[in-house]
């Protein structure tokens, strides 16, 4: 969706998250975007040109509001610009990124697919987590089509298999039990360090679980080799 330059303004949040590592350190993460129709939900923000995803997503645990004063300073800086508007470019064969998104699915890796790894294993993936596109649209133009393979270059990952359903992220950072499943169409669920997740109102372990349900991180993970049977990508 477009907000206009004032709107925006009025409507923009800013929220941070600070994690501290073992040796003291500081790491600032910050989401931006407009209030979702739900609490607790964000219209993530695409450019600096009042673009803000049609879709709402849930704010990660541990965000919380900047100040009015530094939000205002980084609307000054950085959103809620007054941009000339592109004309719209055709794209023979290419899909948005909601188009694409909806045509992955059926490359996207399931309880079986990962369960059946030889432990030891390395698979090199496109973990499509709730921040896949900020790569993207940091290297790549609006409105311009692109190979998957270029478009998501900096999003590879290596996962390497420890367990039955134990794995290690390359890139992610996430300890080894950090997968989460679909229960429901773009509801991701969290699997336990015991391999446990929430069904209705109550627990069960991963195994019991219908194996033909998609994992991931936030989000579901395609072969990387299987990038090249889907078509060229981009976003607006």
């Amino acid at each position: 969706m477009k907000l206009e330059p004032e709107e925006c303004k009025n409507r923009f949040e800013l929220l941070e998250k600070i994690e501290k590592d073992k040796h003291g350190g500081r790491t600032s993460y910050l989401i931006a975007g407009t209030k979702g129709e739900k609490s607790g939900y964000l219209h993530k923000e695409m450019n600096e040109c009042g673009k803000f995803e049609s879709k709402a997503t849930k704010i990660p645990r541990g965000f919380k509001r900047v100040t009015q004063k530094r939000k205002d300073k980084y609307v000054e800086d950085w959103s809620c610009k007054e941009c000339k508007t592109k004309k719209t470019k055709k794209h023979k064969g290419a899909l948005s990124w909601e188009k694409w998104y909806a045509k992955s699915r059926k490359y996207w890796l399931t309880i079986k697919d990962l369960e059946f790894i030889s432990k030891g294993s390395n698979m090199h993936v496109l973990a499509i987590h709730p921040n896949v596109l900020d790569g993207p649209q940091t290297y790549y133009k609006e409105e311009v089509a692109y190979r998957p393979e270029l478009f998501f270059k900096s999003e590879k990952d290596t996962l390497h298999k420890k367990g039955p359903l134990d794995f290690k992220s390359k890139n992610i950072h996430a300890d080894s039990w950090g997968l989460d499943v679909e229960l429901k169409k773009n509801k991701w669920s969290p699997l336990s360090k015991e391999g446990m997740v929430r069904v209705g109102k109550k627990d069960m372990h991963w195994s019991k679980l219908n194996k033909n349900i998609p994992i991931g991180y936030q989000g579901p993970l395609i072969l990387w080799s299987n990038l090249k049977k889907l078509p060229k990508i981009y976003y607006k």
